[in-house]
């Protein structure tokens, strides 16, 4: 027991500074293992993958100096055009240590890693960060702005909904919606002007902006906080 505890401990440590990663894994990331002959009648060979995808440059550089931050590694951002000539930018990595650690918090994507519910609240809202600028949105129609999340997997929606609601963030119902290749999604829109109040935030630019104009369309200042405000920095750990 005591082993177990002080390895919890550890892992809550790692979710610390890497809160941010580990949400825009959960989105955009995956962690594969492959196992092949290189040749006939050769023996087997084992190699990993940890791979981040976006068309934002900003959310994979994040992660990218995050990984290399704690692993003391050089990795680089590269970029390809996909087959409808959008850019997209990423961090792949073949590297067992790195494959394992991400596989520990990611899993299968149904669940919140628990850690994120024991973290400190600044490593809770990095988390949602990350998450939200991979599997969120933000919207805005006839001057009405609106946050969104959505995932495949109602358990994780449940367990996201939980986390936001320890943040003081006013979420609702879940909503379902059977997207255009026949996969049902699950749906929570959370009160913005609460998601921007409980200290939630957007590292994109473009979503980023987006709070940043709500704010500006209300009476009041809601603080709305993006990355040029926050210390974003990677962290060490303690």
């Amino acid at each position: 027991m005591d082993n177990q505890q002080g390895n919890l401990h550890i892992m809550d440590k790692y979710f610390e500074v890497m809160g941010y990663s580990i949400g825009a894994m959960m989105g955009d990331g995956s962690v594969k293992m492959y196992t092949f002959r290189s040749q006939e009648n050769s023996p087997m060979v084992t190699t990993t993958n940890t791979n981040i995808r976006c068309m934002d440059s900003e959310c994979v550089q994040r992660v990218c100096s995050e990984i290399n931050n704690l692993f003391q590694k050089d990795y680089k951002v590269t970029s390809y055009l996909n087959p409808n000539s959008t850019k997209i930018y990423q961090c792949a990595i073949s590297d067992k240590v790195i494959y394992d650690f991400f596989h520990y918090f990611i899993r299968e994507k149904l669940h919140i890693p628990d850690e994120a519910f024991r973290v400190s609240r600044s490593s809770k809202i990095d988390f949602i960060a990350g998450l939200f600028d991979t599997d969120g949105y933000v919207t805005s129609h006839s001057g009405y702005y609106r946050v969104g999340f959505a995932s495949r997997h109602r358990t994780f929606v449940e367990d996201t909904v939980r986390l936001l609601s320890k943040l003081g963030v006013k979420v609702g119902k879940i909503h379902t919606q059977v997207s255009q290749y026949d996969t049902t999604m699950y749906i929570i829109k959370p009160n913005i002007r609460s998601f921007i109040e409980a200290g939630c935030y957007f590292f994109i630019l473009r979503k980023a902006d987006k709070l940043a104009k709500y704010e500006g369309s209300v009476n009041r200042p809601l603080c709305v906080r993006t990355f040029r405000d926050y210390n974003v920095g990677p962290k060490t750990l303690g």
